[in-house]
């Protein structure tokens, strides 16, 4: 192992496990070393045919919630360059919290995470997304799936996560929503074996 960590990649699945996109990280290597899991970074989400279609940016801030004038940040653009959302971390001492805003600016989701303490648990990490409009109903979830035996840990570097989310919901929503999964978990991202693996597996509800 090298003590660099390097791009990370990622296959993202649907419910049925088929694969429908990859992903890749672009940062800078300098910030990768400096700066590690709060660096600025932009991932681009490509079809089975290698043409992007959406990409996340995200830009260097400060990944401590006690620090509320600069809080996490991740915007969704189209492969033309358009907008469609952006996540916006919450100030919170006890939970962390994402606000999920449309094109226009509008808040639409609430995504909100367990206590910190079960954040570093060896259990699964369940964050509830829960509508703006309807405050109170919850709409699906994102989760990290831990890999609990030791030799399967051993033979793979892949993170597991989950997005589940109404059939109905508005597609740039949902794909918002994984981005939330991007700019979150990328914040307590461990070193990799160099060169790049894949990393993360993500299955959505279509």
């Amino acid at each position: 192992k090298t003590g660099v960590e390097v791009p990370n990649k990622y296959r993202i699945k649907n419910s049925l496990g088929n694969r429908i996109y990859c992903a890749e990280e672009k940062s800078s290597g300098f910030q990768r070393a400096i700066f590690g899991p709060s660096r600025s970074f932009k991932v681009r989400i490509c079809d089975n045919y290698e043409q992007e279609v959406l990409s996340f940016s995200r830009p260097l801030r400060c990944s401590c919630c006690l620090f509320f004038c600069c809080l996490q940040l991740l915007e969704a653009r189209t492969n033309a360059g358009y907008r469609i959302g952006t996540v916006e971390q919450s100030w919170s001492l006890l939970r962390p919290t994402f606000i999920i805003k449309d094109d226009m600016g509008v808040a639409k989701l609430k995504v909100v995470g367990p206590c910190g303490r079960a954040c570093f648990s060896s259990s699964d990490v369940t964050f509830q997304i829960f509508s703006m409009e309807k405050p109170g109903e919850k709409l699906g979830k994102i989760v990290e799936r831990r890999i609990s035996n030791l030799l399967e840990k051993n033979r793979t570097d892949a993170d597991m996560f989950g997005v589940s989310f109404p059939i109905n919901l508005d597609v740039k929503l949902k794909a918002v929503l994984i981005g939330t999964d991007f700019m979150y978990f990328e914040n307590r991202a461990k070193k990799e074996k160099n060169p790049p693996v894949d990393k993360r597996s993500a299955t959505t509800d279509r």
